[in-house]
């Protein structure tokens, strides 16, 4: 497998922290892009973190790296026993949604394209990918600030305002053909 991080300018600097060996994975940059290409199967959850300087402004992510194996999908019925990260990633869908879980009040719900959700406190908003699919990037800036990785879900890290607001959330998906698709949203902060 393989993990590309596109840039706009020449690539500055690049820090990589994982318990992997240098054997596990092989990096390479160019002026657009960081690649790094992974030489193994996972057989457990690995949590691999990225710093990207580009221009002099650091760009953290963070990725699970676990084997295609390790994610089983959940009947409805016990969805309500596991947590909502195991929940977004146990969801069969042909296209992206955006999903919403809160592991103390029990939410796990489904956003369609064009839909609404009224955030609580504790709220975790995702982007559900099938297989096919590569989340990109997400709109407003001020509100959404990075992605955390799985196997079929980004969870987002949203910044939240210190007032509710509406928020017009615009998240930018790929496909295998590197189409671009667009998903809007309307979200209601606590």
């Amino acid at each position: 497998d393989m993990l590309l991080f596109c840039t706009k300018e020449k690539e500055s600097g690049l820090s990589i922290d994982a318990d992997l060996s240098l054997e596990d994975f092989k990096c390479s940059t160019s002026d657009n892009y960081v690649k790094i290409k992974f030489n193994k199967i996972f057989s457990e959850e690995i949590l691999f973190e990225i710093r990207i300087t580009v221009a002099g402004t650091e760009y953290p992510f963070s990725v699970i790296l676990i084997s295609e194996n390790a994610t089983a999908t959940i009947s409805e019925s016990e969805t309500t026993e596991v947590s909502g990260k195991d929940w977004a990633n146990s969801l069969e869908y042909a296209e992206p949604k955006l999903v919403a879980w809160n592991d103390e009040t029990g939410t796990k719900e489904v956003i369609e394209q064009g839909g609404k959700y009224v955030m609580q406190q504790g709220d975790i908003l995702g982007v559900y990918y099938p297989t096919g699919y590569f989340v990109v990037t997400a709109l407003p800036y001020d509100f959404f600030e990075s992605f955390t990785v799985l196997s079929k879900v980004c969870i987002m890290d949203c910044k939240l305002p210190s007032e509710s607001q509406d928020i017009n959330l615009e998240v930018e998906v790929l496909n295998e053909q590197s189409e671009s698709g667009i998903y809007n949203y309307v979200i209601t902060t606590p």
